[in-house]
């Protein structure tokens, strides 16, 4: 039988704000990526640049096979800052499709 395997979403968002801007996030991303390609049991999916509709999208489209949502970029307690900071998207509602 072949199963496919558990998604990985790793979403980045920076600041367009180069006051803001978080240096380190191409590095994040390379990090991540060469431990993750080590792990053949699972599928990394990045998404640069996310936004809610790109989320929203992609939650949909991988409803139930979602097992780990990884996000860099600027957030706060409860709320992730997508899109340069235009949109602010509250974490709740994604911890609920996963």
């Amino acid at each position: 039988m072949n199963r496919a395997r558990p998604k990985i979403l790793l979403a980045f968002a920076n600041s367009s704000d180069a006051q803001r801007k978080l240096k380190h996030l191409d590095d994040e991303r390379r990090s991540i990526d060469l431990a993750l390609r080590k792990n053949q049991h699972c599928e990394e999916i990045p998404m640069i640049e996310a936004s809610l509709p790109k989320l929203q999208d992609f939650f949909e489209k991988h409803q139930g096979s979602v097992r780990a949502f990884h996000f860099a970029g600027h957030a706060g307690g409860d709320a992730i800052n997508l899109n340069g900071e235009v949109e602010t998207t509250y974490i709740q509602g994604f911890a609920e499709r996963i």
